[in-house]
C-alpha cells in the first residue's frame, strides 16, 4: 500500500524541504501519480494541481489540502513558516525541521506525524513506569469462605486443579488426590508408596515415594513421619467391605455362601455357610423368611435388612457382622501434610 503524504511544494516537478534560518535547497524528481485519487467517493482531477509520486510516497499540493480534507494551513509571516491546524489545535513542527508533514489515511483523515509520535511514545514511558501487577493465581493452602483449599501444582509448576474434599480443610491429602496432580500410578515396595508415571511403558517413570515407618499399622498412636522426606502422616482406620452386598458379594469378599432350602409350614429359609479348603461346611446362620408376602423395598426378617428378592436381593452387612455371620475388617489409609509435601518439593506453592 502507498503512504498518502501531504507537503509542501514548490513549482511542478520540485518540493522545497525548508530549516529555520537554513539556506541550503535540496531537489527531489517527482512524478505525477499514475493512479487515481478518490477523496470521500470523488475522484480527484486538478491539471495545475497535479497529485504527485516521489519513490512510492504520494504527495498533495499544499493549496488544495484544506479542499481535500477540511484541514486549515496558513503562512505565518513571523516565524517564517507554513502553519497547519487540525482540530483548532496548530501542530508542532516536526525534529527534522520540515513543516506541514501530515499523514492521510483511507477515510481523509489527517494525523499529524509529529504529535503522533510523541503520543506513543508518552504512552509507552507511561507503561514503563507504570507496570500493571496482575493478580497471581493462588498456590498451596488458600483460604475461603473459612475453608481451606488446595489449588494443586506439581513438582514441575503445572496447575492441576483445586481440591477441598475429604482432609485438604485440615491440611491433610490422601493417596488418591496426591495420584491425580501428578496423574500417577501407585505401586507399593514394602514400606513405600511409589508414584509412577500412569501413560504406560515397559519402564515408567518414577515422579517420588514415600516410605512409611515400620509397623506404622500396628502401633497405637496415628501420627508418624515418612522415612524419607520428613511428611508428616497421619492414620486414618475404615470399616472395609459394602454397607449392602449380594451373594456374589459376600462369596467373594467376605468369603461367605448362601443357599435356599425349604422350611416348615411352606416357609423358605436362606443358610449362610463357609467352606474349607476340602469343601467341608460350616453353617452360620439360618434366616427364615415370614409365610405372608413381603413388601417392596427393604424387609427386616430375623433382624436383618435386606432389600429386593431372589437372586437380586442384597443383606445389609452392618446386620450380618451382629449376627455373626461376617466379621468386620479395618483398612489403614495414610493422609499426608500438605505443607510437608510442599517443602519436600512434591508440591509447589
Amino acid at each position: 500500500m502507498k503512504k498518502f503524504v501531504s507537503g509542501v511544494l514548490a513549482g511542478s516537478l520540485l518540493t522545497v524541504s525548508m530549516t529555520a534560518g537554513a539556506a541550503a535547497v535540496k531537489q527531489y524528481l517527482l512524478t505525477e501519480a499514475a493512479y487515481p485519487i478518490v477523496v470521500n467517493g470523488s475522484e480527484y482531477k486538478d491539471a495545475s494541481n497535479p497529485i504527485l509520486n516521489y519513490e512510492g510516497n504520494t504527495y498533495v499540493p499544499l493549496a488544495k489540502l484544506g479542499d481535500l480534507t477540511g484541514v486549515n494551513y496558513k503562512w505565518n509571516d513571523a516565524a517564517k513558516r507554513v502553519e497547519i491546524v487540525t482540530s483548532g489545535t496548530a501542530p508542532k513542527a516536526a525534529s527534522s525541521g520540515e513543516v506541514g508533514i501530515v499523514e492521510i489515511d483511507r477515510k481523509g483523515n489527517v494525523r499529524d506525524i509529529a504529535a503522533a509520535i510523541a503520543e506513543i511514545e508518552a504512552i509507552e514511558r507511561f507503561r514503563r513506569e507504570n507496570p500493571v501487577k496482575l493478580p497471581e493465581d493462588p498456590k498451596g493452602l488458600v483460604m475461603e469462605n473459612g475453608k481451606l483449599v488446595l489449588y494443586a501444582y506439581n513438582r514441575d509448576g503445572k496447575y492441576k486443579g483445586h481440591f477441598s474434599n475429604g482432609k485438604i480443610s485440615e491440611g491433610w491429602i490422601d493417596l488418591g488426590d496426591l495420584a491425580k496432580i501428578y496423574e500417577a500410578h501407585i505401586d507399593y515396595e514394602n514400606n513405600d508408596i511409589i508414584f509412577k508415571d500412569s501413560s504406560g511403558g515397559d519402564r515408567p517413570k518414577e515422579y517420588f515415594r514415600l516410605t512409611l515407618p515400620d509397623h506404622w499399622k500396628e502401633t497405637a498412636t496415628t501420627s508418624y513421619v515418612t522415612k524419607n522426606n520428613n511428611v508428616k502422616i497421619l492414620r486414618e482406620t475404615y470399616e472395609k467391605g459394602y454397607e449392602w452386598a449380594d451373594q456374589n458379594q459376600l462369596k467373594d469378599y467376605y468369603r461367605i455362601k448362601v443357599f435356599s432350602e425349604p422350611g416348615p409350614n411352606d416357609t423358605l429359609i436362606d443358610v449362610f455357610y463357609k467352606e474349607d479348603d476340602k469343601y467341608n461346611k460350616t453353617i452360620l446362620y439360618k434366616m427364615t423368611w415370614p409365610k405372608e408376602k413381603v413388601k417392596d423395598g427393604i424387609n427386616v426378617v430375623d433382624g436383618l435388612r435386606i432389600k429386593g428378592l431372589g437372586w437380586s436381593k442384597t443383606y445389609n452387612t452392618e446386620d450380618l457382622k451382629k449376627k455373626n455371620i461376617i466379621k468386620s475388617e479395618t483398612g489403614y489409609e495414610p493422609y499426608f501434610n500438605i505443607e510437608d509435601l510442599i517443602k519436600a518439593g512434591i508440591l509447589q506453592k
